[in-house]
């Protein structure tokens, strides 16, 4: 029997497709291990989204390679050009199953010397998986999106949309809420994508309403949806949050403030428009919970340009912050642009740091007193366990929980980051 360690980088998608693999290999009958020392297989998950992300999985590889020669290594997930390159400068033989194989992952398992490579297409909702957390099932509905960012390498590995079908996710989700889980995260690219590459139109309001409908105790996670899609179907997203088992959620990127940047970052749409989208969807949701993203330093940005990015983020006041610096990714369009030096990006970031935190601050005061239903569902530090309410908002209590217990909080406190709960 051989033994596999996994190593994952990237988002929630990363994440279960990593499910997917150590599922399937646990069928073909590895054993699944927790520290690399005591693996005869090391994969590593790379994504492509982040430079960082990947020279973490490379130092990975390399660190492998230096101390335990004869492990075998498996590099998967959005495998770019400038990876395979890294890759085989550390391991010439190194095996490789992008991101569209993951079911050929069991045929990688080899003897040292031995190589394995396969790049393709594959339906991924119907794949096994081995749940990092019982709670938690993570659902891919598509690969890819049907954007063409200038700054995402992502696009490049993954190639057109692709709607898996809706069959199978249901399926999928049905055996994972027979199997005990509380929550369902539906998870890709852009959700928003859903149906545009078979039904020419969106189609994620009108899935999330079958799952919401399969009996059973859980809540809906849904995750990033890009604004540009959202304007023509804003009521039918609005009805969708509002479904009693869908957490109030918007994961909305808006990257930038400024409509020069986002035009040269080819995002289709405008700073009006992200004002527009989220000023109807709290009207009609009061308590939803935003998160988004942002570049900082994207080429050519101005300092007056940056302030636009700040002064958005002051009108739509978001619960969640993300955000990264820029990374030229190999073969994107915005590396080809002129770049900032690292110094400027470098302030600009810590310029957002310091303005995210009395926003972010004000966002959870605003939940001070309130008093509702929670779930358990991860440990927190120090005697503590943390949960969820219906706005995906997280709550820090006292005591010992079992995981997916619900309670009854009374909101005491808050940091920028969370809530402080007490049981009633």
């Amino acid at each position: 029997m051989q033994s596999v360690y996994m190593e994952t980088f990237g988002c929630s998608a990363a994440q279960g497709e990593s499910e997917n693999i150590l599922a399937l290999l646990q069928d073909a009958g590895c054993e699944i291990v927790e520290k690399e020392g005591l693996a005869d297989t090391i994969i590593v998950y790379f994504c492509s989204v982040k430079g960082p992300s990947e020279n973490s999985g490379l130092r990975i590889i390399k660190k492998v390679k230096e101390q335990c020669p004869h492990k075998n290594i498996i590099a998967t997930g959005c495998i770019s050009k400038s990876i395979r390159e890294r890759l085989s400068s550390l391991d010439p033989l190194i095996s490789i199953v992008d991101t569209h194989n993951l079911d050929k992952i069991a045929t990688a398992l080899k003897e040292p010397g031995e190589q394995f490579i396969c790049f393709s297409e594959l339906n991924k909702a119907a794949l096994p998986k081995l749940r990092k957390n019982d709670l938690v099932d993570i659902i891919p509905i598509n690969s890819s999106c049907s954007s063409h960012c200038t700054f995402c390498a992502t696009k490049l590995i993954k190639g057109k949309l692709v709607s898996y079908p809706e069959e199978d996710i249901i399926t999928s989700a049905k055996k994972a809420i027979d199997e005990g889980v509380k929550e369902i995260w539906i998870t890709s690219q852009d959700t928003i994508c859903y149906g545009l590459d078979t039904r020419k139109k969106p189609m994620l309001p009108e899935l999330i309403k079958r799952i919401a409908s399969i009996e059973g105790d859980f809540m809906i996670r849904i995750g990033m949806m890009n604004p540009k899609h959202i304007p023509p179907i804003i009521e039918d997203i609005a009805s969708m949050f509002n479904q009693k088992n869908v957490y109030k959620f918007l994961h909305i990127p808006i990257q930038s403030g400024n409509n020069r940047i986002l035009g040269l970052m080819q995002r289709q749409n405008t700073r009006e428009d992200v004002m527009s989208i989220i000023k109807h969807l709290r009207v009609r949701m009061p308590q939803l919970t935003i998160a988004t993203d942002v570049i900082c330093g994207f080429p050519s940005e101005t300092e007056e340009e940056f302030s636009d990015t700040l002064s958005l983020l002051k009108l739509i006041e978001p619960d969640v912050v993300n955000f990264s610096r820029f990374w030229p990714r190999p073969g994107t369009i915005a590396a080809k642009m002129p770049q900032h030096q690292s110094k400027v990006i470098k302030t600009r970031s810590s310029d957002l740091t310091n303005f995210l935190v009395p926003l972010l601050n004000k966002r959870n005061e605003v939940w001070n007193g309130w008093q509702g239903e929670i779930m358990i569902n991860e440990l927190g530090k120090k005697g503590t366990m943390v949960g969820r309410n219906q706005s995906y908002k997280p709550v820090v209590v006292e005591g010992n929980y079992p995981l997916g217990k619900k309670i009854m909080v009374s909101i005491i406190g808050s940091t920028e980051y969370y809530l402080i709960g007490k049981e009633t």
